[in-house]
């Protein structure tokens, strides 16, 4: 999609299709090619100029999760494998619903660290009564990327 269209409102999605680069949604002709596999449901992807590398966070695993960081030089990948960067410390804890990460390059504050948010529930009933006012919140953090993490 070009800048010009979206400011114009003309919205006409693209998909990547390989060898044949970005095509029109009309022109596509099958599934687009997978571009990352296991993204998640809730993730962020944003371009790190300090590498010049393509970055995703995401929560990995249901229930007890890690925070997973994958690299690639271009959105369209190669995407390197995942690199547990974080256990949110209430993944251990009984019953545990830790989803949502995602990286906020914003307000990050340079260096190698990356700001990431995740969201806490739990799988069982009686703990989201009893803990009403704790779920639910978003968690900060700051992890380090690691420059050997390469796609």
């Amino acid at each position: 999609m070009r800048e010009t269209d979206l400011e114009a409102g003309t919205i006409a999605p693209e998909w990547w299709a390989g060898s044949r680069g970005w095509v029109a949604q009309a022109d596509l002709g099958g599934l687009p090619e997978i571009v990352l596999d296991d993204a998640g449901a809730e993730c962020s992807i944003h371009h790190d100029a300090r590498w010049g590398l393509w970055v995703h966070v995401a929560s990995r695993g249901f229930g007890a999760t890690t925070i997973a960081v994958r690299v690639a030089a271009a959105i369209t990948g190669p995407w390197s494998a995942s690199v547990d960067a974080y256990t949110p410390p209430e993944s251990l804890g009984a019953h545990p619903f830790v989803y949502a990460a995602k990286a906020h390059p914003e307000i990050s504050t340079g260096g190698t660290d990356l700001a990431v948010t995740y969201a806490t529930s739990s799988l069982d009933f009686g703990t989201l009564v009893e803990a009403q006012g704790t779920l639910y919140w978003p968690r900060f953090v700051r992890i380090a990327l690691r420059p050997a993490v390469k796609p």
